[in-house]
């Protein structure tokens, strides 16, 4: 039988007092903490992007100047990147920048839908009924959960709806 040993460090106390967590330092200046909301943007763009372009494309009638917006939206969130993160829902944070910059380019057609009911009731309504995205898809977006999103989107419905 072989016998392995190693060297294990051990504390010289029992209990030895825990330091309190820093961003560290890393190359160029940059703190982990920065390095990771970096991070977490380039996934937020990634993820929303598509969605982003094909619900602006949508709204204003026009693929290419859809894409536009979306990619604005996404910049201007860039910069309010820090805000976003200290809201209680950075993706509700993020589909306001969105819907504020989509607002002025919207056709005839859609300014009846948004002239009639709340914002984010027809915003509800475009995502499910004209881009087909599910619940979970469209509450993401929007920053709601999914059962969030579909009392919206019923409560859109009901006032859309011809009585």
């Amino acid at each position: 039988m072989k016998v392995i040993t190693m060297a294990v460090p051990c504390r010289t106390r029992l209990f030895e007092p825990a330091t309190p967590l820093q961003p560290r330092r890393i190359t160029g200046g940059l703190s982990a903490t920065r390095i990771g909301a970096q991070t977490a943007l380039a996934a937020f763009r990634r993820e929303h992007l598509p969605l982003y372009t094909r619900f602006a494309a949508t709204v204003c009638g026009n693929t290419t100047a859809g894409g536009r917006l979306a990619r604005r939206a996404l910049e201007e969130l860039e910069a309010r990147w820090p805000a976003a993160l200290r809201s209680p829902s950075p993706s509700a944070y993020a589909w306001e920048v969105l819907t504020d910059l989509v607002t002025p380019h919207r056709t005839e057609a859609v300014r009846v839908l948004y002239d009639n009911l709340k914002v984010s009731e027809a915003d509800a309504l475009v995502l499910r009924h004209r881009l087909g995205c599910s619940p979970a898809t469209a509450g993401n977006a929007m920053g709601l959960s999914p059962g969030a999103f579909e009392l919206l989107r019923r409560a859109a419905l009901v006032k859309a709806t011809p009585h």
